[in-house]
């Protein structure tokens, strides 16, 4: 992620993911920090993030 815009877009997908209540993008660590209701699994999260055009590390 590039800019405050990249962090944005990453925020909004993982938010729009069912059970996610809450989402964190931090841009100077490139972490995102996501509290949900429910076990989410990580394909779910990943599928995510890559429709954005980014990668989890």
């Amino acid at each position: 992620m590039s800019c405050g815009g990249c962090a944005a877009t990453v925020q909004r997908k993982l938010s729009a993911i069912p059970g996610v209540n809450a989402v964190t993008v931090d841009l100077a660590s490139m972490k995102a920090e996501i509290t949900s209701y429910e076990a989410i699994k990580s394909e779910v999260l990943l599928d995510a993030v890559s429709k954005t055009h980014y990668s989890i590390a």
